[in-house]
């Protein structure tokens, strides 16, 4: 086996952190490719990335020597019912019930202000993580005179979240605010 060209190959076809991950799994979990550790290792994170580093040790053995070793490695995995996921034994649904929303505010005041305004609008929104995460690092962008609308369509979820500045929101005060007195 030649580390030197591999690692070449993932560091020209991956980002440098993720590959320099691989590399490192590869080169300490590569016999687990085919045997029984790697079959018997509880499901975790760990078990992910080193399924992850076989997989592509695996192709580039394919492709460097004509082999077909990745496609006998994911069989092995499909016949041995090994999944390329984790499954989180955490049914969030019921934490969120179990949960008080009264003390998950109180631990977000003792946030900085940054951390406590994104949990607030992800609290209110009831946004997926990368669903919030992309409208509040885009707000500026995304932003027209202060009010942000977006709108996810999804097959599993429809979701419609509309955001205003603070600043937005105390000129419409002031504006509601003076019409009444003009009236």
């Amino acid at each position: 086996m030649n580390w030197e060209s591999y690692q070449n190959w993932l560091f020209s076809n991956k980002h440098h952190g993720y590959a320099l991950k691989l590399f490192t799994k590869s080169n300490r979990f590569w016999k687990f490719g085919f045997n029984d550790e790697l079959i018997s290792m509880k499901q975790t994170r760990n078990k992910l990335e080193i399924m992850k580093s076989l997989g592509n040790l695996t192709r580039f053995l394919d492709i460097t020597h004509d082999t077909n070793l990745h496609e006998e490695f994911t069989t092995r995995l499909k016949r041995k019912e090994i999944h390329w996921s984790i499954q989180s034994n955490l049914d969030t649904y019921l934490l969120g019930k179990r949960l008080d929303v009264n003390d998950i505010i109180q631990k977000l005041k003792t946030m900085p202000n940054r951390y406590q305004n994104f949990g607030l609008s992800v609290l209110i929104s009831g946004l997926r993580t990368s669903e919030a995460i992309k409208a509040f690092n885009n707000h500026d962008k995304l932003c027209n005179d202060g009010i942000m609308e977006l709108f996810w369509d999804r097959r599993t979820k429809k979701a419609n979240a509309v955001f205003v500045t603070l600043i937005y929101t105390i000129k419409s005060i002031i504006q509601c605010q003076q019409k009444s007195i003009n009236m």
